[in-house]
């Protein structure tokens, strides 16, 4: 079993927007979809997803560092893809920029945050985005296992990532 890592962020501005990318084709879909900003975290990044986020966000938005306010760890989602264990580290923050540069990536565009559902995204952005509407002001991590209902459907299931008093 190997383990894949990857960082995804979510930037919102003033008018309760966020930032995603439309793309053509993918590794996941042969159609086009909608995705959100992120990637692989490289071997030297591998102790610090943040920084791994940053240069993510820079490589495919033109955002940098310095325009991003309250970036902060919200998510961490793990799936079994094969023979494949996914943790993505799923980041929130915000920007006054609203000019961008699409990369090869795709094309980023800004999404009011009640169209979200409208859109043809992979199933974990859908349990993200919608566990977020309902807490958007989260405190603490929040740890989301994708499964399979029984009807074959995905679905999610959520806790609070806290540090427990262990003696």
């Amino acid at each position: 079993m190997e383990l894949r890592q990857m960082t995804t962020a979510f930037l919102l501005n003033r008018q309760n927007e966020v930032l995603l990318m439309k793309k053509q084709t993918g590794r996941l879909f042969d159609f086009k979809h909608w995705s959100s900003v992120g990637g692989h975290i490289e071997p030297e990044e591998i102790h610090d997803p943040m920084s791994s986020c940053y240069r993510e966000i820079f490589e495919e938005t033109g955002i940098g560092q310095h325009e991003i306010t309250d970036l902060k760890l919200a998510y961490i989602v793990l799936r079994k893809k094969e023979d494949e264990i996914r943790q993505h580290f799923i980041y929130f923050g915000s920007t006054e920029r609203q000019d961008v540069v699409s990369s090869e990536e795709g094309e980023l565009h800004w999404i009011h945050l009640q169209d979200i559902d409208k859109l043809m995204l992979p199933s974990t952005i859908k349990h993200v985005f919608k566990h977020y509407r309902v807490s958007p002001r989260l405190q603490e991590v929040t740890v989301g296992i994708v499964t399979k209902r029984h009807d074959g459907v995905s679905a999610m299931q959520w806790m609070e990532l806290t540090d427990p008093t262990v003696f």
